[in-house]
């Protein structure tokens, strides 16, 4: 589908143009708001404590947390060797 989407941006230089000026126009409409959000996570992930944090993560989680780890790393590794292989067919 990603492939068939790129040829079709390819084949298609209106719609590649469109693609374009619908990212530039949301990319414009985030600019100044940027700073705010900047400053909103910023002052957020300061206030938590990195000890307490991850103990409220782990008594929230659980057992699972493991599991969770792995399924992370195992689709994290899948999904990196499709886009190195996708990235290698276009080439």
């Amino acid at each position: 589908m990603i492939v068939s989407f790129g040829e079709t941006l390819r084949m298609d230089p209106a719609m590649c143009g469109r693609l374009d000026a619908t990212i530039e126009a949301v990319v414009a409409e985030a600019l100044p708001w940027r700073s705010e959000l900047i400053r909103f996570v910023t002052t957020v992930v300061r206030r938590w404590e990195p000890c307490s944090f991850s103990d409220r993560i782990e008594a929230a989680v659980g057992a699972d947390l493991q599991y969770i780890r792995m399924n992370g790393a195992v689709v994290g590794g899948l999904v990196g060797g499709a886009l190195h292989l996708l990235a290698m067919s276009t080439q």
